[in-house]
């Protein structure tokens, strides 16, 4: 310890414990330095992003769909850069983006949260009955 009171200068010492948690991830997502193939993670990702954006429609904005559609854009993007290191950034996106932006293999696109289309609660003021018996 040093510096300044709270902030170790080294990472605290991983138990067995915690390193055993971290191989039973289940099966969630693939760790970003998974040597697991592009196709394999965009289709794991799909499932996650149809059932949050079904879930979700409902309530969320746009924006959050759009925020959503960015982070997982940089994720996708920092496991390609990860895995190639050595490939320059001109040829990750002619390779894996199809020589556009968006991550894309022969089989597999990346989900797009933004095409959802966000439902709004519709207004039914009167047509709700009322639980009490109307007076009068």
């Amino acid at each position: 310890m040093g510096g300044r009171g709270a902030l170790p200068d080294e990472p605290a010492p991983v138990t067995g414990e915690e390193e055993d948690h971290a191989h039973r991830r289940g099966p969630g997502l693939p760790r970003l330095a998974s040597p697991a193939p592009l196709e394999v993670l965009l289709h794991r990702l799909n499932r996650v992003l149809r059932g949050w954006t079904a879930y979700f429609r409902f309530g969320v904005s746009h924006a959050s769909c759009r925020y959503l559609r960015h982070f997982v854009w940089q994720r996708v993007i920092k496991w390609l850069r990860r895995k190639l290191r050595r490939r320059t950034w001109k040829d990750l996106r002619r390779r894996y983006c199809g020589g556009r932006w968006w991550p894309v293999t022969d089989e597999v696109r990346l989900f797009d949260p933004t095409r959802v289309k966000t439902i709004r609660y519709l207004y039914r003021g009167t047509k709700i009955p009322s639980p009490w018996p109307g007076t009068g």
